[in-house]
Formats: C-alpha cells, sequence, structure tokens
C-alpha cells in the first residue's frame, strides 16, 4: 500500500531508489512487491521508473463515487469560508487513522489549489482537521484509540472542540503553520471538514477563534445539509 501511494503521488514515473527512500523499504523488497504490482496491472514498469497502472482505476470505486458526492455538496460551503477566511482553505475527509484525505482546496483569492500529500501536516491526532474527526466521530476515536492511547491533554482538547464546534492546530502539524476547521455534516452525520491554513503570524490563536465562530455562525446551513 506504501508503495502504490507513492506512485499515485508521482503519476508521471518514479524510480525505485526514490520508493526506496519514501518508503523505508529495501530494494530488493521494493522491487519483488513492484514485480508484482506490475504483473497485476497496479503498476507500469517504464524503462527505469514506475508509473500507476490502469487497474488501480478499478480500487474501491464507491468510495471514490462518496467522495465526489460530498465534494459536489459542499463546494458552496468552502467558497463562502474561503471568502469568511481570506487564507488557504480545503474540504477534507477522513480517511484511515492516520491522516485525512483533502478533496479540494482554494488560496487565499480564492483560485484552486491542490493541497497533495503531507502525513506530517494531515496527521489525524495534531491537525485542527484530524481534531475534528476525533471529537465528532465515536467509532472513529474508538479505533485511534485502539492503535495507541490519546494524550490526556487531547482528550481534554477534544471535549473543548466538541462543546465550541471549531478545532485548532497551532503549529503542532508543522513548526508555523496554524490551522483551524469546522465539521460538516450531511443528514445530521459527519462526513468532512473545512480547514483554513496559514504563517502563525497571519492568524494567531484570538484570530482563528474568531473567524471559526463567525463561520459556524455565517454559513451553517452550507456546512449542515
Amino acid at each position: 500500500m506504501a508503495l502504490l501511494e507513492q506512485l499515485n503521488a508521482r503519476p508521471h514515473g518514479t524510480a525505485l531508489v526514490d520508493l526506496c527512500k519514501s518508503t523505508g523499504l529495501s530494494k530488493s523488497t521494493a522491487h519483488g512487491l513492484l514485480n508484482t504490482l506490475v504483473d497485476l496491472g497496479y503498476a507500469v514498469n517504464a524503462g527505469s521508473e514506475y508509473r500507476p497502472g490502469a487497474r488501480v482505476r478499478t480500487l474501491s470505486p464507491a468510495e471514490v463515487d462518496s467522495a465526489e458526492v460530498i465534494r459536489h455538496l459542499f463546494a458552496p460551503a468552502l467558497q463562502a469560508f474561503n471568502e469568511i477566511c481570506r487564507r488557504d482553505s480545503y474540504l477534507a475527509i477522513p480517511s484511515g487513522t492516520r491522516s485525512y484525505l483533502t478533496l479540494d482546496g482554494l488560496d487565499s483569492q480564492g483560485m484552486p489549489v491542490t493541497a497533495g500529500t503531507d502525513p506530517r501536516r494531515d496527521a489525524i491526532r495534531t491537525s485542527a482537521i484530524g481534531k475534528i474527526f476525533l471529537a465528532n466521530d465515536q467509532t472513529f476515536i474508538r479505533r485511534v484509540r485502539r492503535n495507541a492511547p490519546l494524550d490526556q491533554s487531547l482528550e481534554t482538547e477534544l471535549q473543548h472542540v466538541n462543546h465550541s464546534g471549531f478545532a485548532l492546530d497551532q503549529g503542532a502539524s508543522r513548526q508555523g503553520l496554524y490551522c483551524l476547521a469546522i465539521p460538516l455534516r450531511h443528514k445530521g452525520r459527519l462526513v468532512g471538514a473545512l480547514g483554513a491554513s496559514g504563517f502563525a503570524i497571519d492568524m494567531d490563536c484570538a484570530w482563528m477563534q474568531m473567524h471559526a465562530k463567525r463561520a459556524l455562525r455565517e454559513i451553517g446551513a452550507l456546512v449542515s445539509l
């Protein structure tokens, strides 16, 4: 799975040595796994590089369709949130217990932007968006706790998130990067989150609290459908 994720992140081709560095696999192990992926059609060997195979598109089509529905439903919410915060803004959904998945994004000027994949920035236990998922989904948080207990400080913070309706990350995921997040609900069920990020100098704690509360107040009808 780590190899597939790295191939997907570099669709135009990746050298074996780079795949080994990014996954921590030995050359012989990575080479053997890649050969199997090539044989099954999930990877293509193009000279000295590997890229995703066409069969990758057949994996989990139902979940892909579900993600697109959420992306479409909450596109107006993302735009309105971006206009309030005037910072890079993202629409994300839960995707495993380690990090979340970003579906769409707008920069501070409201132009489309691709967030890319960054497990450290998107970590469930430290990111603002991750805290939204932990605080609002009991099934999800139980699964995360099974992997490793949450720090007591995080448990306390999640209670506040649940009460206030928003979450903050003051550089815990990446030094100097501050983020705020609010939940997205469809028919009463948590399905995603909106997040805004920027440098600490541009969005301190008071600024984030003010804009999070404003977003919850002004676009409530767009974030809970």
